[in-house]
C-alpha cells in the first residue's frame, strides 16, 4: 500500500464509521456506536501509521506526495480538484489527531 493511499483511508474510515453509525443508529444495541466510532478511529489511526511507515522509508528528497482523487472543475484558469499533499509534517499531524 502507497502512502497516498493510506491517507485517503485516514479520511475515509471516520466517514465510513459516522455513515454506518447514522444509518443503524436505531438498530445498534446498547454501546454499539460507540465501539463504532471508536474502531473507525483506531483504524484511522492504524492507516496514519502506514502512512508514516512508508513515508520514512521513501528517499528524502520523495517525501512529499500529492494524489488527485478527481477533478472537480477544469477550465480556463480554474484547475479545482481534490487532492492531498502528504508529506512528513501532515502524516505528524494525522497520526497525532487520530492518535488523541
Amino acid at each position: 500500500m502507497k502512502a497516498t493511499t493510506a491517507s485517503w483511508l485516514v479520511l475515509a474510515a471516520p466517514l465510513a464509521g459516522t455513515v454506518a453509525i447514522g444509518a443503524l443508529f436505531r438498530r445498534l444495541p446498547g454501546r454499539s456506536a460507540g465501539w463504532l466510532g471508536t474502531g473507525a478511529v483506531a483504524v484511522s489511526f492504524v492507516f496514519s501509521l502506514i502512512a508514516l511507515a512508508k513515508l520514512q522509508s521513501a528517499p528524502p528528497g520523495g517525501r512529499e506526495l500529492t494524489s488527485t482523487l478527481w477533478t472537480i472543475a477544469g477550465t480556463v484558469g480554474v484547475d479545482a480538484r481534490a487532492s492531498l499533499l502528504v508529506d512528513p509534517l501532515s502524516v505528524l499531524m494525522i497520526c497525532v489527531v487520530s492518535g488523541v
